[in-house]
């Protein structure tokens, strides 16, 4: 019997905190999602999605017939590498938001100076067309919206990054209406979520290592830090930093935090599976080694 009462009293807990998550996300919308927000269509059935992770070389390396026939999804810095003119992707995905932060392009150069060369990348380079992704509140930020003006291959594309829970219904209803999306920790969740909206029925994750837990340690001041190795840092040595809370932030994190941050980030993906059920779509992770176990596995040639 007692088994029983805890059942119930699990499930109704649940229940009501399912009531007050969707509560809180239609109040959400309401103040913060804009409607009438378009995503392109897709111009072929399959996708791949370019996370930046240190794998993603070997998949350039030995796996570009895989990439030929399909349409590309690349995040961050990628515009600055030489890969980009040589795969010509149809989609760039930006979320975090040093990208857009800045009030001038001046301030910009002076804290994130690698972020305005992509800009000019994207400009000098993109003979192609390409999908700008930039989240609502990028909107009036000077420096991106000169982009589609100095470079006609471009079209920026915005999505509301307003964060949704609660009732599985609710979310995928205003998921599908392009009015919110689930918590993003990482560019490669929102990637997938635009990619599902876009209608690709077949979604392909590669250079999504997510094995942060490999190049983590605290140091004999207590310190948390990281060994960071992405893709294009290929020329380079990996970076010893400390953990900080944020973009931006002078916080340091303690070695729970960081972990809280890993569970965030991969709490992202399970919501993301279901979605693509219910959308009837197929998500892949074809990363050689990687930590994401939300997807089907899938091994490329």
């Amino acid at each position: 019997m007692i088994y029983k009462l805890k059942f119930w009293f699990e499930a109704f807990e649940i229940f009501i905190k399912d009531i007050y998550e969707s509560f809180i996300s239609i109040i959400k919308v309401i103040v913060l999602s804009k409607v009438n927000i378009k995503v392109p269509a897709a111009p072929k059935e399959e996708c791949v999605i370019l996370g930046n992770g240190p794998s993603l070389s070997s998949v350039l390396e030995k796996n570009r017939n895989f990439l030929g026939n399909k349409d590309l999804f690349c995040v961050n810095a990628f515009p600055s590498l030489t890969e980009y003119t040589e795969i010509k992707p149809g989609n760039l995905v930006w979320l975090d938001h040093q990208f857009y932060v800045y009030k001038n392009k001046e301030l910009l150069n002076e804290k994130r100076s690698d972020i305005l060369k992509a800009i000019n990348d994207i400009i000098e380079k993109t003979t192609w067309p390409l999908n700008l992704h930039l989240p609502v509140l990028a909107k009036g930020t000077s420096y991106l919206e000169e982009i589609p003006i100095k470079n006609p291959n471009v079209k920026i594309c915005y999505f509301n990054y307003t964060i949704i829970r609660g009732f599985t219904f609710l979310r995928h209803f205003l998921f599908k209406a392009n009015l919110g999306m689930p918590l993003c920790q990482n560019v490669v969740g929102a990637s997938i979520f635009i990619a599902l909206n876009m209608k690709f029925k077949c979604i392909y994750l590669v250079g999504a290592d997510h094995n942060l837990g490999k190049n983590i340690f605290v140091n004999d001041s207590n310190e948390v830090c990281m060994l960071h190795h992405h893709f294009y840092d290929k020329d380079q040595k990996p970076i010893i930093s400390n953990v900080f809370k944020g973009p931006g932030s002078n916080e340091k994190l303690n070695i729970a935090g960081f972990y809280s941050l890993c569970v965030k980030t991969f709490q992202t993906y399970y919501p993301l599976e279901e979605y693509a059920k219910y959308l009837k779509s197929k998500i892949y992770n074809a990363t050689e080694g990687s930590f994401i176990d939300a997807f089907e596995r899938k091994k490329i040639s």
